[in-house]
């Protein structure tokens, strides 16, 4: 949630994704065979991690919220970071972060 100071008041907006459509040809990651979804997104680094669905919605989310991180307080930048957190786990199916 990106807070928005109002006369002492502070109301707040959702990070949302956009729709993804499903991959047909994910494969498991090695460890405990788990498959990953078109919500997921994948911890690591390279071409293949970068190129899920997943990671391009969640860098497009971080990307929508950039300009309101840089001017926040401190001690309200958490808040609008869990907030893209929250908006990937609440898709359907939830989005899961995954190493």
């Amino acid at each position: 949630m990106a807070p928005q100071h109002h006369h002492g008041t502070t109301t707040t907006t959702m990070a949302t994704p956009t729709q993804a459509n499903k991959s047909t040809d994910e494969q498991p990651l090695e460890k405990d065979n788990i498959y990953p979804q078109p919500n997921d997104v994948l911890c690591g680094r390279g071409g293949e991690t970068n190129k899920h669905i997943g990671n391009v919605e969640w860098r497009k989310m971080v990307k929508a919220n950039k300009a309101k991180y840089i001017v926040l307080p401190k001690g309200t930048k958490m808040e609008l970071s869990r907030s893209i957190v929250k908006a990937v786990r609440s898709q359907n199916p939830p989005g899961r972060f995954l190493q």
